[in-house]
């Protein structure tokens, strides 16, 4: 960037749920970083020359495989971002009134991104990291996070739809102050602010530690303002006359949209690396607040409270479930994968779903599915009603322990 111009933040299009908008002459300071050693790949998100939060894969960074995951450096440890964030302050705690105000009270933060295009959503986010943890309970230690990447299901060959859903913290647990948790208990006009990582469900909070905390003890989602890059691009094919794009989670750019060339916005998009001796300097970066504080049980019982990555998942691929469909799968009018049975009977028994206990029942009744039997015995399993102990009770007559992996969770049930 010109170091003579100044940031331009230009909206682009907009929806009631999220705007696109262009950060031209972006500062680049608050940006993600790649790097790589012989065996391990990084990937950060910084703001300077702090890392807010680390993710460690293979050298490739396979697109669906989980990353590990630790804490960073914390974003306001330095003398040059607590300048910056005090100068933030009124503009992150601003009341929320609509996507298109939020768009231009965060232009001074907006500004600090690269050059380039992002999506600004407003999303309803669990303060949990997806893998059964407080957001903010994290330290030093490289933990694997089930949330960090889309999943890929081999029998329908189609992806997890990546959408922003959890959270982690880019601040040292030392801040918290339960003053201020209590007072965003009772507010609902506000938002936090978080960088969605386009490879998951995860997104880094950039502030609202405190919204996140109060939503936690409030059993509820955080209200959280989203900036993401874009999640698919659609090349041009000049031979088939096809235009290019680019999606995000709720909107796409058709080329003739852009701003820029397809080209300069390609270069845009791509992420700055580390060299050798940055790279070294980043992974020993750590900051010990993280491994020292002790979280109060109450906090670190709220990520009960909320499902992990897995059963999202399970919404995911399974779709719209209805009473129709799910006759239609029984009486074979409407064949399903072994998979997405499983996804579908997950969601029936997470929702409560009326059919959950009878649809699982046939299923095994009518001799569908059997590679599956497991499963649905062990979902039933954990619902005590009388239909599901008379049904298991006559699996035990019957049966005569044919199939002893199933009669052992029946029994099991029974004790």
């Amino acid at each position: 960037m010109d170091s003579n111009n100044h940031p331009e933040i230009i909206l682009i299009k907009k929806s009631q749920k999220a705007v696109i908008f262009y950060v031209k002459n972006g500062k680049g300071l608050l940006c993600e970083k790649y790097g790589y050693t012989s065996d391990l790949g990084f990937r950060s998100l910084f703001f300077n020359d702090i890392p807010l939060i680390k993710f460690y894969g293979d050298e490739y960074m396979c697109p669906t495989c989980n990353r590990l995951i630790s804490a960073g450096y914390g974003l306001d440890q330095s003398d040059k971002n607590k300048k910056v964030l005090s100068q933030l302050n009124n503009v992150l705690n601003a009341p929320f009134i609509n996507l298109e105000q939020s768009l231009n009270d965060l232009k001074p933060l907006l500004g600090l991104l690269p050059s380039g295009y992002y999506q600004l959503s407003d999303e309803e986010l669990f303060p949990t990291n997806g893998d059964g943890k407080f957001f903010w309970c994290i330290d030093n230690t490289q933990v694997i996070n089930y949330a960090s990447s889309g999943f890929w299901n081999y029998e329908d060959f189609n992806f997890s739809i990546l959408q922003p859903k959890y959270l982690l913290p880019s601040q040292s647990p030392y801040r918290l102050n339960m003053d201020r948790v209590k007072y965003y208990q009772g507010e609902t006009n506000t938002r936090a602010i978080s960088y969605f990582h386009t490879e998951g469900y995860l997104c880094t909070l950039i502030d609202g530690h405190h919204k996140a905390t109060a939503a936690a003890l409030n059993k509820r989602p955080v209200n959280t303002l989203v900036i993401s890059q874009s999640t698919i691009i659609v090349m041009p094919n000049k031979e088939l006359g096809e235009k290019g794009k680019i999606q995000f989670t709720h909107l796409e750019l058709l080329e003739n949209e852009l701003l820029t060339s397809f080209d300069k916005t390609m270069s845009e998009i791509s992420f700055q690396k580390l060299d050798k001796t940055e790279l070294e300097n980043t992974l020993n970066l750590k900051n010990a607040e993280f491994d020292d504080y002790q979280w109060s049980d109450e906090l670190i019982k709220t990520a009960e409270n909320y499902y992990d990555a897995s059963i999202f998942i399970s919404f995911n691929f399974a779709g719209e479930i209805t009473n129709e469909r799910l006759n239609n799968i029984l009486s074979g009018r409407d064949i399903v994968s072994n998979s997405m049975l499983e996804h579908i009977i997950n969601v029936l028994f997470i929702t409560k779903h009326e059919m959950a206990v009878i649809f699982s029942i046939s299923i095994f009744k009518n001799g569908l599915y059997n590679e599956i039997w497991s499963s649905i015995f062990t979902q039933l399993s954990k619902y005590r009603c009388t239909q599901v102990s008379d049904f298991f009770l006559e699996f035990l007559i019957n049966d005569n322990n044919e199939r002893p992996w199933l009669t052992k969770i029946v029994d099991h049930y029974f004790e």
